[in-house]
């Protein structure tokens, strides 16, 4: 591959294999004499944001703090910085590590108290946003839903308000963490978890973090709410993490928040003339499963606040 040559390594001729999963940046596995590597094309309309570049970094340095403690993949440097100009693009580069994603149907109770022990490993680090880390915000967007959603966009709004008032209340006591520990961030291998795609990474309330896990990792591939994956993600954090008693109703009118934010993307997305149609078709693949999201998570917020408080 070029840009490994580029930066050194001597690289195979072979074609990269793309790596499928990613829903905003371009990813290949590609190989060199010195080890196998995946390349990240970080998606060029994400790149054209001013705070962008800053983010990318900070969310790698965070990565790599927490790397001595928890099973972090991090991006590699080259020339004291992770991100790489090329050929008109941006890149990342990252060591190679063996493992897959798991299915919902997969996931065991062992997988997520082992998840819930890396969450409360961060958590523990307590490690506070700086001056130049980006805030915690839910701004209030239109909603601009084609004709006959009318009634969803209402209450969309409705739940943004709720959002952002609950997040307010919450994002005092909030520390640095990844923000997107879902299933589709870890690799297994070998039964161990490893950490991958930091690019979220920022400040986030603990309770917050810990509700969207036990969301994420505790539903089957049915969607249904299985209580001794809450329960056993939940005993482990706990045993690396003492939170104090959230106000659990507050977290989850904030769980709206990402999700309305990778909504408002979506909807955009999928309607600018500037993409590709390829890039447009996948915003409005988002947008729908979003919206049905969005449903399932106002019938399970309550099922979840009982499996916590039982």
């Amino acid at each position: 591959m070029k840009l490994l040559r580029r930066l050194g390594f001597d690289a195979s001729a072979d074609f990269p294999r793309p790596l499928g999963g990613g829903l905003s940046h371009q990813t290949w596995a590609a190989a060199a004499a010195e080890g196998t590597f995946v390349v990240k094309r970080l998606n060029p309309v994400v790149m054209k944001r001013p705070a962008a570049p800053g983010n990318f970094r900070r969310s790698e340095l965070l990565a790599r703090t927490l790397a001595d403690e928890i099973p972090a993949i991090t991006a590699l440097r080259f020339h004291n910085d992770v991100l790489i100009p090329f050929e008109g693009g941006i890149y990342m580069v990252f060591p190679f590590q063996p493992g897959r994603i798991l299915n919902r149907d997969e996931i065991t109770a062992g997988h997520c108290a082992k998840i819930g022990a890396v969450l409360g490993k961060i958590h523990r680090r307590n490690i506070r946003p700086d001056a130049e880390s980006a805030g915690i915000e839910c701004p209030l967007h239109s909603w601009p839903l084609p004709a006959g959603q009318e009634r969803t966009a209402v209450r969309l709004k409705q739940v943004n308000l709720l959002a952002r008032q609950a997040l307010e209340k919450l994002k005092r006591n909030a520390v640095m963490s990844h923000r997107d520990l879902d299933s589709k961030n870890v690799l297994w291998n070998r039964g161990e978890p490893f950490i991958i795609d930091w690019e979220a990474a920022g400040p986030v309330p603990p309770a917050l973090e810990l509700w969207e896990a036990l969301l994420n990792w505790g539903r089957d591939g049915g969607g249904k709410l299985r209580p001794d994956r809450i329960a056993a993600l939940l005993d482990a954090y706990r045993q690396w993490n003492c939170l104090p008693p959230p106000d659990w109703e507050s977290v989850g009118h904030a769980g709206y928040a990402g999700m309305l934010g990778w909504l408002n993307y979506n909807i955009a997305r999928s309607s600018n003339p500037a993409l590709s149609p390829e890039e447009r078709q996948l915003g409005a693949e988002q947008t729908a499963i979003t919206l049905k999201e969005i449903i399932e998570y106002e019938e399970q917020a309550p099922q979840l606040r009982r499996l916590i408080d039982g």
